[in-house]
């Protein structure tokens, strides 16, 4: 009787990376729920994911079997954060497909912001240092860095989302966030010159499959902005009380809002509570842009990612 891990060497020989490694072991294929939305159920031990339709219907949950952070759903694999927490490196990159979970090794590659085809956007957190960087999730290969941060004492940067042509950036820029009132700022840079400009005051910017308007999270609620940054609406409003007390929940919780395919509706998480400690405390809207008529979706999770079918 040959050994049992026999049948794994030629593969193991073979395989690349920890992406291509997972194709190589043996698994149960499991397909994922045929919904519009997925989003962090925030379970630490089982990972569980919530998938749902756009009208609250058919919910669906499933367990990744790791904390999978901040979903992403692309095609047939969930992209996301799972936490390393290594040399102060913060999460890695991971996806799971087919039940399967994936790890990049590093370097700290963590939060997927945006993703078009193999290449991701990420926030990479290398002891200390922030940039945004463009990922192959294939082969886990670094392609370039779009933006890094030079005093990371005083500043971070983080999100990122690209237009729909792929030559500007959209992204978060902080200054003086150990202070009790940092500067959040929505900037947009010019990929080929490099060149940014401030075109809103807030965070988690994102841009609209249609490239028209970028959403994004501020102290006062949930708004939307040309990209140019000539025309404004808040959408949504809202005080965000965590913030007068610790200026990092806000950086770490605050609504990411995520567009539907046409347009049309953002999707979010949003805290209705006096107080929210955990995942499961807050509860995901949708936001019809027209009219600034939100819907609940779901109670109990958080970063909701709405697919392209």
């Amino acid at each position: 009787m040959r050994p049992a891990n026999s049948v794994l060497r030629p593969c193991l020989a073979t395989a690349t990376s920890l992406f291509l490694l997972a194709s190589c072991l043996p698994r149960q294929v499991l397909s994922l729920p045929n919904t519009d939305i997925v989003y962090d159920r925030g379970d630490p031990d089982r990972g569980e994911l919530g998938f749902i339709d756009a009208d609250g219907s058919n919910l669906e949950i499933r367990n990744s079997e790791a904390e999978l952070k901040v979903p992403v759903w692309k095609g047939d694999t969930i992209y996301g954060q799972t936490w390393s927490g290594i040399g102060g490196r913060g999460g890695r990159l991971s996806s799971w497909r087919d039940g399967m979970l994936s790890k990049c090794p590093g370097p700290g590659w963590s939060v997927v912001t945006y993703i078009d085809g193999m290449n991701a956007v990420t926030t990479t957190v290398d002891e200390g240092e922030y940039a945004i960087v463009r990922v192959n999730v294939a082969t886990c290969q670094l392609l370039d860095t779009l933006v890094q941060v030079r005093d990371s004492q005083t500043q971070k940067v983080f999100g990122g989302s690209l237009s729909p042509d792929q030559q500007r950036l959209v992204y978060s820029e902080v200054s003086d966030y150990q202070l009790m009132n940092p500067d959040f700022a929505v900037m947009v840079m010019d990929i080929a010159s490099g060149a940014s400009r401030r075109i809103a005051s807030g965070t988690n910017a994102t841009w609209s499959p249609d490239g028209k308007w970028i959403a994004y999270t501020h102290l006062g609620g949930i708004g939307i902005v040309s990209p140019d940054g000539t025309e404004t609406h808040d959408l949504l409003a809202y005080t965000y009380a965590p913030y007068e007390e610790d200026a990092v929940v806000f950086i770490d919780w605050s609504p990411i809002p995520r567009w539907s395919p046409d347009s049309r509706w953002l999707v979010y998480h949003r805290c209705t509570k006096s107080q929210c400690s955990t995942t499961m405390d807050y509860d995901i809207f949708k936001l019809d842009i027209t009219n600034s008529d939100e819907t609940l979706v779901a109670h109990g999770g958080a970063f909701p990612y709405w697919r392209s079918r």
